[in-house]
């Protein structure tokens, strides 16, 4: 199995606000950004491993700013872990006011994914080429932090 690095499934994307988004405060429900963030961190793995993934765990997550009506939503989500059948996936939210331009830093989090076979059982995904020295120090931190577990 041929390792990758992680240009090879990152992700970055966006969606307006809409009044279907809406909470009864007039901001975007926060299930519903994580929701979005779930997707996101889906769709890398997927594109890592070749395989269906799921959702093993998600770390701390806390919501920095509120989203409302008419901003955009900025979703980017990078592969920055992989183990033998698992896999790190960090994924930001940013939003932009479109008629000012001004982004704001929204919510960020964790998602440890697993590879799935055809039958369900986890199976091994290539290994992350590691390409900066930033990326190193995330790699070692996450890989601590999972043996602690």
């Amino acid at each position: 199995m041929k390792s990758k690095s992680a240009d090879h499934s990152r992700i970055d994307t966006a969606a307006v606000v809409l009044p279907e988004h809406i909470t009864q405060l007039g901001i975007v429900h926060g299930g519903d950004l994580m929701k979005m963030m779930d997707n996101a961190a889906g769709i890398v793995a997927h594109r890592h491993c070749r395989h269906n993934t799921a959702t093993v765990s998600v770390g701390k997550i806390v919501f920095k700013e509120q989203i409302q009506i008419g901003d955009v939503i900025l979703c980017y989500g990078e592969l920055v872990y992989t183990g033998r059948t698992s896999m790190v996936v960090l994924v930001k939210l940013r939003k932009e006011n479109l008629d000012t331009g001004e982004i704001k830093h929204v919510v960020h989090g964790y998602w440890v994914m697993v590879a799935l076979d055809d039958n369900g059982i986890p199976t091994p995904v290539p290994q992350l080429i590691i390409e900066s020295p930033e990326q190193q120090e995330l790699f070692d931190e996450i890989k601590a932090r999972l043996n602690a577990i």
